[in-house]
């Protein structure tokens, strides 16, 4: 943790401790990132500096005791519970900031757009090293100079990018958090900790990794830092880069499932097969094969069904009490997602070859940058 009276500079800005206070340059974004945290502060959450108002040219903030997950990194961060515990961080921040409404007049870095109903404030910067770690445990996330009004899911895509990490091998190894079996996992338990779809997260960042090499490259070239300096470090480049790797390590950090046969319930439902929260047919078939050949059929159907269900995109309305999280449909993240194919009638589910049972449905795929192309349809098998 940084010491009394010493400074420390990061990559855009250079903050100084002051007894249990933090000082940074003002902006024209610090009004309102200052409203911002005094709402925080109101609705009691409090792992987010309190903002303690300005002193001259530099905004004082509160101090989160404990130390940056700078690489490599703190033992906590690379297991389990430490991915699950920043989903559940961001899952709380949502929640508390969903009911603020910024000023009017506000201004907010580097983001052109202004707030509207049905967005919230992201932080904007949800990489490891704004994250405080105090012992095992996750004080909160500092640097707030990025945050502005856009969609929540973008915030939860850009934690999981740096913090699974949902990055090439290099990246990975300097963590060190690496490999296929070791990457699903962590993402598997930061959606499930926060209650969304990967498949639906995977989708938010192809369009947040190229949202942000694109402002690189307008404000870098408009002379604007600190995108003067990504921009020459060659950063607008790496992301698209990074997103060519995400886009070809898709079905693998899926399970090979395309997300489909994976929903992540965020509210316990009543059917007792829909209780495990990762549901595939490869781990019934013991069970299955238990069964009489009467009984195997009737549970595969009911199988197909709740996939057809709930496992396409939303295309169905989702049963009271079963909260999943999928493709464009309205979720905890507070996106918009009228998807023509949400209208689009589906199939019955029907039986196939002897021992297969083949959904209706067909895979969607979620996202900003609007409905992509179904694929094919599961098929569950036994």
């Amino acid at each position: 943790m940084i010491e009394d009276g010493a400074t420390d500079k990061g990559s855009v800005t250079t903050v100084r401790r002051i007894g249990e206070t933090i000082r940074r340059p003002v902006g024209e974004w610090t009004p309102a990132v200052h409203a911002l945290l005094t709402h925080l502060e109101s609705v009691g959450f409090t792992r987010a500096p309190r903002a303690l108002g300005t002193n001259g040219t530099d905004e004082v903030l509160s101090l989160l005791h404990g130390e940056p997950a700078f690489s490599p990194w703190p033992s906590p961060l690379r297991s389990t519970g430490g991915i699950s515990e920043l989903g559940s961080w961001l899952r709380d921040y949502h929640d508390a900031v969903r009911d603020f409404q910024p000023p009017a007049d506000a201004r907010w870095q580097g983001h052109e757009g202004g707030w509207r109903p049905g967005l919230i404030i992201r932080h904007g910067d949800l990489g490891p090293w704004n994250s405080i770690w105090h012992g095992d445990r996750l004080a909160g996330f500092i640097d707030w100079d990025f945050a502005a009004p856009d969609h929540a899911l973008d915030d939860l895509a850009q934690l999981a990018w740096y913090a699974v990490p949902l990055r090439p091998v290099e990246q990975q190894r300097r963590a060190p958090v690496a490999g296929e079996h070791t990457l699903r996992s962590r993402l598997n338990a930061l959606c499930a900790a926060y209650g969304a779809r990967p498949a639906s997260v995977l989708d938010a960042l192809d369009a947040v990794q190229s949202g942000e090499a694109a402002r690189i490259e307008r404000l870098g070239r408009q002379g604007h830092e600190p995108w003067v300096t990504f921009l020459a470090r060659g950063d607008a480049a790496e992301m698209m880069a990074e997103r060519s790797w995400l886009r070809s390590e898709r079905t693998v950090l899926l399970g090979g499932s395309g997300g489909c046969a994976q929903p992540v319930p965020t509210a316990p439902c009543s059917n007792h097969l829909w209780r495990w929260p990762y549901w595939r047919p490869s781990s019934a078939r013991p069970l299955l094969m238990a069964l009489g050949e009467r009984s195997r059929s009737r549970v595969m159907i009911v199988a197909a069904s709740r996939l057809r269900r709930f496992g396409n995109g939303g295309r169905q309305n989702r049963r009271p009490g079963c909260g999943l999280v999928e493709g464009r449909s309205q979720g905890p993240e507070g996106r918009s997602t009228d998807s023509h194919q949400s209208r689009r009638p589906t199939r019955p589910a029907t039986r196939a070859a002897a021992g297969t049972v083949s959904v209706g449905g067909r895979r969607a795929h979620g996202g900003r940058q609007g409905d992509r192309r179904a694929g094919p349809a599961p098929v569950l098998r036994y």
